[in-house]
């Protein structure tokens, strides 16, 4: 037993022929290149130019490729990127140890017309092809028909030749890409000529790709494509075998099955034993043709694509991760997998065991963010080609030649941490290496920052690897006042994102050779330029980085997430924070984590955010246990809850503003936030946040002068803005589900558009004064030679005009107030009409504005008049009939009355434009489910309850918040009419939530459907109420039966 474990636990690599030099080589110094194949015996490697070249009105690239020779030291460039003689083109991508090349070429046999805009095109397609003494000879396109050709793109291509130079493989390739058909061409000894043969695939395949053949071209490999998904696949005597993932006791591949993943096949070893393959293009993995079984290779996180083509006969695989993409930072993760022992470690440890006296001009070093990828390997394992992104965007290509023997490969070092600790300050932790390779001494461990060493710790143990270990491991000892745990500072670390690996040093017992350990996967930590408060982030830079926020994965995810800031997410269509939660029904927890916020000397700090969610690709996921919790920690390891939202409980598709009080938690400490995003995997979610500050403070002062309206089942509250008035109109709130902005105009003719109230409306500003109007403006600029409009704001009591004024000096695109001359005392017993005319302005404007929205008040918040206010019309009515347009009416105008306690106001008064929304608070709790839009300063409180003390909060575009509001009690309601629905079973309405309809059992004379700012939605007197069209959320039903009122709290639910 003891003998099984340590041969378990023992990592020793192989044992390889000498091989007489070792050195690298730079084939292509001077030049453009991508090597594309290597010779069994590494002799000869075959690349392209990539440089694109013009071909009619498409370009070529790659058309132009070369032969090296490393006995002769040579760079011989063989065809040509030549338009005028496409047959010298030829694009190479494999050679034989005789020299004999494989590619494609642009044959003038096989010509195609494409009619483009510049009118017909005619140029050959590509055709594969062999290259052998400086002749190509054409390998047609087998039993194909020219015709089915329709773009330059098309025909055959060989992809690889066996070494014995008698069986190319490749595809026919179909519009341009679209379809592909694996194919090869057998040479036939007895007739001298190419046979061209289809690979088979299974019926309800459309089709795939051949990539690489072995030396005796027995074992062909790639993949096979079907309508949503590629598999990795092998062809033997004919036959496909399709490599599936399989479940076991320990993984279960078989999601790489279904649909939507990308498997390929890539490499076969010269011998045919084993094939390097990937699964869902992030995953390397090793099959075993022999044994039909397979073995993965590492997995590492953000991992957007693989190259893992180079496959040697002892099953040895050099490839590399891919990171980045097309818009972002890219770089590779070059390795080296040995099938002798199990271990995949970086390129660069490669190079260290076996030519670290030779000196590279490249970095292989994954922390240095490299560009180089290994392409091919010998038969041996000792040649290895790839090629590199220089900072110039061009290629070049590289051999590295190598004489290996017999070595050890000490354990990595496990369980590494690092944690900012202070201002330019990183401490690294680890575990202590458990053991030593025999007759090696454990003497220190080196710390690595972004792949550079930066520091050396002396290892303390009491032990050595010189006693009577089995199995080429020695346990080592520790003391039993040692830790298990080995620690460095590293100070004066510069602010960013930085990558720390550890690795442990032994010294040989007998002699002084060293032997370091690969490096650990490198842990990222980021350390910013400051801790300073208040910290505010509106995500406008379009990164998460600029504020040194990071990632954090709390378990190994099998759910994918991706944090990022995108634009047109957040609260006014900003820049905002958004995280993506797909579902594969396993749980998942991840978070998004704020730098270092010192608060060592602050009494008071509190956080705040906008959030909300939304749901992908379906309204019916299963919520149950899905979490969003914030977070805060002192120390980095424990986190405390301070607010969670269960999404079963909260609305989607609204935005909400959060403020928390975490003092008791933060105060007086160093401390970080965190967004915790953790649940079953069962729903696909979309997480959005704005805005967020952390601060000690209230920066603005509160609302003003709140106050209300009492009656048996609401309360009406209403509170001034920020130029101290109370404001009447009927806009609703477009943080949440489908309020749009419409624009209206008359043709260049007079227009009045005016939101009407009556007396009840009117009831809590009895003898308060009219003192100004606000309307927005609109205006296409993109119109030339526009009129400018003119417009004045109108005021109607009782249906006559008593106030027009105006506007001077209108801004366009924006809110323009309009301090009233002769301000108008209200008189609660009249209708009031408030509104905007519009006159003498360019025809093709539209300069009124409104919400489109489901929340109008048909004749109150619609009305217009085409003759000066004589008559009115409901713009709801108007579009009623207009097809492809009938809701474009649901309006509520963009035009605000504003209220004063006093008829005379400052000249100077000016809207605060940084103000967004407002909570309202009752005894403490927020009861709007989600913001309070800032030009609607007003709340209707459905659910009240005795003796409840409201308050107001405003917050702002720039994250911060202002004071509680001075607050408004309320006693005991007064009695209630409305009867208990418990008690009254003809009116116990189903279902609740609803989705399509609720019905209402029993008689009554009205229902009146009610959303949460008390607006009617709908009205009606029918047993069964559709909803369908309405949006998700919370309603209230309102039911009449003679004097008797009903109120029933109902949720739609999409």
């Amino acid at each position: 037993m003891k003998k099984g474990l340590l041969l378990a636990l023992c990592v020793l690599l192989g044992t390889f022929n000498a091989q007489a030099e070792k050195k690298f080589t730079m084939i292509s110094t001077n030049c453009n290149s991508i090597g594309t194949g290597m010779s069994s015996n590494g002799k000869y490697v075959v690349g392209v130019d990539p440089t694109p070249v013009e071909y009619g009105v498409e370009i070529m690239s790659g058309f132009k490729s070369y032969l090296w020779d490393a006995d002769a030291k040579t760079l011989t460039w063989i065809t040509e990127a030549d338009q005028v003689n496409p047959g010298k083109t030829g694009y190479f991508t494999d050679v034989t140890d005789d020299k004999i090349i494989s590619g494609y070429f642009k044959d003038p046999d096989y010509p195609i017309t494409v009619t483009e805009w510049e009118g017909d095109v005619t140029l050959p397609v590509n055709v594969a092809a062999i290259w052998k003494d400086g002749n190509v000879t054409s390998l047609g396109i087998g039993d194909f028909d020219l015709s089915i050709f329709n773009n330059f793109n098309d025909g055959s291509y060989a992809t690889a030749i066996s070494n014995d130079g008698k069986t190319v493989v490749g595809f026919v390739a179909v519009g341009n890409f679209a379809y592909s058909y694996p194919c090869m061409w057998k040479y036939d000894d007895a007739n001298r000529k190419w046979n061209f043969t289809r690979c088979k695939y299974p019926s309800d395949a459309k089709g795939g790709q051949v990539l690489a053949v072995s030396d005796d071209g027995g074992v062909a490999v790639g993949a096979i494509y079907y309508q949503n998904r590629d598999v990795a696949a092998f062809w033997k005597n004919g036959e496909y075998t399709i490599i599936e993932g399989i479940k076991n006791m320990i993984d279960d591949d078989t999601k790489y099955n279904e649909d939507y993943n990308k498997n390929c096949a890539y490499g076969v070893s010269p011998n045919g034993q084993y094939i390097s393959f990937n699964f869902n293009d992030n995953l390397p993995c090793m099959y075993f043709t022999n044994e039909n079984r397979y073995v993965k290779l590492g997995a590492y996180k953000d991992v957007t694509g693989l190259d893992v083509p180079a496959i040697s006969n002892n099953g040895d695989i050099f490839g590399c991760y891919k990171y980045g993409n097309y818009w972002t930072e890219q770089y590779t993760r070059p390795f080296w997998y040995s099938l002798n022992t199990l271990r995949e470690v970086g390129l660069d440890y490669f190079i260290y065991l076996y030519t670290p006296e030779i000196e590279i001009p490249l970095s292989f070093t994954f922390e240095h963010k490299v560009t180089s990828n290994p392409h091919a390997v010998s038969a041996d394992g000792k040649i290895i080609m790839g090629n590199n992104m220089t900072e110039y965007n061009k290629y070049e290509t590289w051999v590295l030649q190598t004489e290996a023997e017999y070595t050890i490969i000490p354990e990595d070092v496990q369980n590494i941490k690092a944690k900012v600790t202070d201002l330019e300050q990183i401490t690294v932790t680890w575990d202590k290496v458990p053991y030593a390779p025999f007759q090696y001494v454990l003497k220190s461990y080196n710390v690595y920052c972004d792949g550079n060493l930066v520091g050396n710790v002396e290892a303390k143990s009491d032990g050595d690897g010189s006693g009577d270990g089995d199995g080429g491991i020695e346990p080592l000892k520790y003391s039993a006042s040692n830790t298990t745990t080995e620690s460095f500072v590293h100070n004066n670390v510069n602010a960013g994102y930085h990558k720390y690996s550890v690795t442990s040093v032994f010294q040989k017992e007998e002699g002084t050779e060293m032997r370091e350990a690969p490096k650990s996967n490198p842990i990222e930590v980021c350390l910013a330029k400051t801790f300073e408060m208040p910290f505010f982030d509106n995500f406008d830079t379009g990164a998460i980085e600029s504020n040194y926020w990071t990632i954090e994965d709390l378990m190994e995810n099998p759910t994918q997430f991706y944090w990022g800031a995108g634009m047109y997410l957040g609260i006014n269509s900003s820049f905002a924070l958004n995280v993506a939660v797909t579902t594969d029904g396993k749980p998942y927890s991840n978070a998004l984590v704020s730098r270092p916020l010192d608060a060592r000397k602050l009494d008071n700090v509190y956080i705040s955010y906008t959030k909300r969610y939304l749901f992908a690709n379906s309204e019916d996921w299963d919520l149950t246990g899905d979490t969003l919790s914030v977070e805060v920690s002192n120390d980095g390891d424990t986190w405390i809850p301070v607010k969670a939202y269960a999404l079963d409980t909260e609305e989607a598709g609204v935005w909400n503003f959060e403020s928390i009080n975490v003092t008791k938690q933060v105060a007086h400490t160093l401390f970080q936030v965190r967004l915790h995003v953790h649940g079953k995997g069962l729903a696909q979610l979309l997480w959005y946040f704005d805005l967020f500050k952390v601060g000690n403070k209230a920066e603005n002062e509160a609302p003003e002068d709140l106050t209300g309206k009492v009656e048996s089942d609401k309360v009406s509250l209403i509170w001034k803005n920020t130029i101290n008035a109370y404001e009447l109109n009927y806009l609703d709130n477009p943080y949440g589900w489908e309020v749009f902005n419409l624009a209206i105009g008359d043709e260049g003719k007079t227009f009045i558009a005016a939101n009407s109230f009556e007396p009840d409306d009117l009831a809590l500003f009895n003898e308060k004064y009219l003192t100004s109007i606000k309307a927005f403006i609109n205006h296409d600029t993109s119109i030339e030679d526009s009129k400018d409009t003119h417009a004045s704001v109108v005021v109607y009591e009782n249906g006559t005009l008593i106030r027009e004024q105006e506007i001077d000096a209108i801004k366009y695109n924006q809110e323009n107030l309009v301090i009233l001359k002769e301000p108008v005392k209200i008189d609660v017993t009249k209708e009031l009409k408030i509104g905007l005319k519009i006159f003498n302005y360019d025809e093709r404007q539209i300069p009124i504005t409104y919400h489109n929205t489901r929340n109008f008040i048909a004749g109150k918040s619609d009305l217009y008049s085409q003759d000066e206010g004589r008559t009115w019309k409901r713009l709801s009515d108007f579009y009623s009939t207009v097809e492809g347009h009938e809701l474009d009416g649901y309006c509520c105008w963009e035009i605000t009355g504003n209220v004063t306690d006093e008829s005379t106001v400052s000249p100077d008064i000016a809207m605060d434009n940084n103000l967004m929304a407002y909570n309202v608070f009752r005894n403490g709790e927020k009861i709007n489910s989600r913001l309070v839009y800032y030009l609607q300063p007003r709340y209707i409180d459905t659910t009240p309850i005795d003796n409840g003390c409201y308050e107001v909060v405003a917050y702002y575009l720039d994250g911060s918040i202002s004071d509680y509001s001075v607050q408004y009690c309320i006693g005991e309601l007064p009695p209630s009419s409305i009867d208990d629905h418990t008690n009254n079973s003809n009116w116990a309405i189903y279902p609740n939530p609803a989705t399509d309809c609720i019905n209402i059992p029993g008689d009554f004379n009205q229902a009146m459907l009610l959303n949460i700012n008390g607006q009617v939605v709908l009205s009606t007197t029918e047993a069964i109420i559709s909803v369908s069209s309405l949006p998700a959320g919370v309603y209230f039903l309102k039911i009449e039966n003679g004097d008797a009122i009903h109120t029933e709290k109902v949720m739609i639910k999409r």
